[in-house]
């Protein structure tokens, strides 16, 4: 201590020399500063274990619950569209008590079958079809059968026909009776059922018979099927319908009621496909945002906790340089953050999870780092807020939590309207957590629909 008295203190000693300067750069070299920063990262991230483990932890539960309901998703699609190709049986008539044919159905069978025509004049070849069995014109010609399901004690038969001469008339009215009655029932909770709606409806075009059986005659209609209402088969209604006109159009300009169209429609082979949609990667663009950013409490706990212990200010006394200090915690902090993230790309890749097994890792590699570098910066710029550890951890998770609930939501409602306004994303990118949320959604997006983005597909100016 005398020596260091008579070395400062000497009169030979110029004014001028800054003696703090002079015992940094003989004393502390960088290289044992960068040494000792590490090993006291080390030493305190040690004690911190359980934090530490938690935090890795937390990102592989949150990749493992996508994976394993990848899983079962994969399980429920092999088990449900694997059974090979699926194909319509052949139609089949449907013999009738008489032992002759329906047109499609078992007509005999059918329930209140109240069919609908109209057309811009009505004449006495197209004819009509009463419930009560009248016939005339060519509607006469269509079979009739005794209406099984009718509770009123006067016979009625079916198919029949309503006619109506004006088809705006027909389809206005259609749609107040579907109208009253299926708020009706909806009211008394219900299934909506319209008691007094037809089942289909023809719009005759035009209709012309020649003079003889020999003559020209042709025929131009419409179908009209009711597909809402329950208890109706639309598929059937429509060649069932088409059979009945095109018979009944043969045999009245023919006079020759024996002759019989039948018609059928049927889709073609076709083999059932899993759904196009991915469960991993629709879980994957909420639970990613959450997986790659809770480490940044990590970050900010280690800087206000040294200085909240004074521990900071003690190795400036010592002759630390403050451009060592940030510069080993960004090394330690993006060392951290790169084991957390390969470890959570190790288990996705384990689950097979489509947004790293399909998307091009140049994208992956881009987005990682970037938010890395920018996550430690907002770190460190979060910690100069505070000098209590606890309360800027605190901060830092709900940061974390409202800063990704908010991207989402944002995500899903304004971007998906305004994708391409670009003032909206620049206010939306000031935020520098955002510009990562939003990557990985669009990315999450579109490997959830089986499109993972490729790197080809980039295009400057783009969102990605």
């Amino acid at each position: 201590m005398k020596f260091l008295e008579n070395k400062f203190c000497s009169p030979r000693m110029p004014n001028n020399i800054d003696l703090t300067k002079e015992i940094e750069e003989e004393v502390i070299p960088p290289s044992y500063q960068f040494r000792a920063l590490s090993r006291k990262n080390v030493s305190l991230q040690a004690k911190e274990w359980g934090l530490n483990l938690c935090q890795l932890g937390v990102p592989v539960v949150l990749v493992c619950i996508a994976g394993m309901f990848q899983i079962l998703f994969n399980i429920y699609v092999i088990a449900a569209f694997t059974s090979g190709e699926h194909i319509m049986t052949k139609p089949t008539l449907n013999t009738l008590n008489n032992g002759s044919y329906a047109y499609g159905n078992a007509t005999d069978d059918w329930e209140y079958y109240d069919l609908w025509h109209s057309e811009p004049q009505w004449t006495q070849s197209i004819g009509n079809l009463t419930q009560t069995g009248g016939k005339q014109g060519m509607l006469g010609e269509i079979r009739q059968f005794v209406n099984t399901s009718d509770t009123d004690p006067v016979t009625t038969y079916t198919p029949w026909y309503e006619y109506i001469a004006d088809e705006n008339d027909m389809l206005d009215d259609i749609t107040q009776q579907k109208s009253y009655w299926v708020q009706m029932q909806l009211a008394n909770q219900k299934k909506p059922v319209c008691y007094s709606c037809p089942f289909a409806a023809n719009i005759f075009n035009s209709v012309e018979f020649g003079n003889d059986s020999t003559s020209p005659s042709n025929i131009d209609y419409q179908v009209l099927i009711e597909t809402q209402l329950p208890d109706t088969n639309p598929f059937d209604l429509e060649h069932t319908l088409i059979n009945l006109i095109d018979v009944a159009f043969l045999r009245y300009a023919t006079s020759n009621s024996e002759w019989t169209i039948l018609t059928w429609s049927q889709p073609l082979p076709y083999v059932e496909q899993a759904p196009a949609f991915d469960i991993g990667s629709f879980l994957g663009l909420i639970m990613y945002p959450f997986a790659v950013s809770f480490v940044m409490a990590i970050y900010v706990n280690a800087i206000v906790r040294e200085k909240q212990d004074r521990l900071r200010e003690m190795m400036r006394m010592m002759g630390l340089k403050m451009s060592w200090y940030w510069f080993v915690n960004y090394l330690w902090d993006f060392l951290l953050y790169a084991l957390i993230i390969g470890t959570m790309i190790l288990v996705s890749v384990a689950f097979q999870l489509r947004m790293f097994t399909q998307t091009s890792i140049v994208l992956w590699v881009v987005i990682l780092v970037g938010w890395g570098n920018a996550q430690v910066a907002l770190s460190f710029f979060v910690s100069t807020f505070f000098n209590k550890a606890r309360t800027a951890t605190i901060v830092a998770y709900v940061l974390v939590i409202a800063g990704v609930i908010f991207s989402y939501v944002l995500n899903a409602t304004v971007f998906k309207d305004n994708a391409d306004n670009p003032f909206v994303y620049s206010i939306f990118f000031l935020y520098p957590p955002f510009a990562c949320y939003r990557a990985i959604y669009l990315i999450g997006a579109g490997c959830t629909v089986l499109q993972c983005p490729q790197l080809n597909e980039i295009k400057i100016g783009g969102e990605l």
